[in-house]
């Protein structure tokens, strides 16, 4: 009996302890990184790398991006940022419409609305274990996202948290689909990556696809 209740108490102090080492993860707010009251204007550098498996070529182009806020829409429940986007070239002075877009600040998230698509980018309260379906207002397949670092960063004349997300990121000896995107505090989104390619199967050499770079400018 006596040895029962010894072995009783080292389990208690064992799962006690145990509990006591849980890990626990400071919480953010998704405001907190899309906030565009501040902002009329974003400014973004491109580098585009496309391949082609007929010509066997390999083409590289830089771009330029202006988005201009043109309206928000509030009401009790959310924040509608509206953006018309232009692109330009090198050696080129004049910026052409392209697009618009609208992130808008949800009581659950962000969510990204552009061409119809629609992609929830960040879970209102989140810490660096989340992850969550970008997919979730659509019925396409699932996009899982999943934080994989938030780091404190000097970065466009503060120091400000950076969030860095991966979305699925599939590979194999073929094919590789590779997403990650940065997100900074009181900016958005500040990069993206895109590496979408084919690959031959012996020599691993890219045959086909597409590399995209996208950086936030001051």
């Amino acid at each position: 009996m006596k040895g029962k209740l010894i072995i009783a108490l080292f389990l208690m102090i064992l799962f006690t302890s145990c509990e006591d080492k849980k890990t626990t993860y400071p919480l953010f707010s998704s405001v907190d990184f899309f906030n565009y009251t501040n902002a009329s204007v974003l400014y973004f550098t491109g580098d585009s790398i496309t391949y082609n498996d007929f010509t066997h070529q390999r083409d590289s182009i830089r771009f330029f991006y202006i988005d201009s806020l043109v309206d928000i829409d509030t009401n009790q429940l959310e924040i509608k940022y509206m953006f018309d986007r232009y692109i330009s070239y090198p050696n080129q002075s004049v910026f052409t419409y392209l697009t618009n877009y609208s992130i808008t600040c949800m009581s659950n998230g962000v969510l990204m609305t552009e061409d119809l698509k629609q992609n929830f980018i960040l879970p209102n309260l989140f810490d660096s274990n989340s992850y969550w379906n970008g997919h979730q207002y659509q019925s396409s397949d699932e996009l899982i996202y999943r934080i994989q670092s938030i780091t404190n960063e000097n970065y466009l004349g503060g120091n400000r948290n950076i969030i860095q997300v991966s979305m699925n990121n599939d590979f194999n000896l073929i094919a590789e689909d590779k997403r990650v995107e940065k997100y900074a505090e009181g900016l958005g989104i500040a990069y993206s990556y895109h590496r979408k390619i084919s690959k031959d199967l012996v020599t691993g050499e890219i045959k086909s696809g597409s590399i995209v770079t996208l950086v936030h400018n001051p």
